[in-house]
């Protein structure tokens, strides 16, 4: 386990919680597709929802589950949600 921290413009220390080394297996492009074209029938949305311009989604996904040094960049499921969410809004994947 291994804890990382970060120091805030005023020099204060945030530190995250400790996180476990494991290698956290991500949600697969076939999967995601899938959650979205069932949200697209749930919700009676227009088939251009989720429609793909490009292969932007296929990286996004990949993004959150990339390591350094042996470690995940992305430890904790909440850092790889938020991550996620930022790639798929600033990389417009959808």
């Amino acid at each position: 386990m291994h804890s990382i921290c970060w120091t805030t413009t005023t020099n204060q220390r945030v530190t995250a919680a400790p996180t476990r080394s494991r290698r956290e297996i991500g949600i697969s492009y076939h999967v995601a597709r899938k959650i979205i074209d069932q949200l697209r029938e749930d919700f009676g949305a227009s088939p251009l929802f989720g429609l793909a311009k490009d292969d932007s989604l296929h990286s996004s996904l990949n993004a959150i589950i990339r390591t350094f040094d042996g470690h995940n960049v992305y430890p904790s499921r909440k850092e790889k949600a938020a991550h996620l969410l930022y790639f798929l809004v600033n990389i417009t994947a959808l």
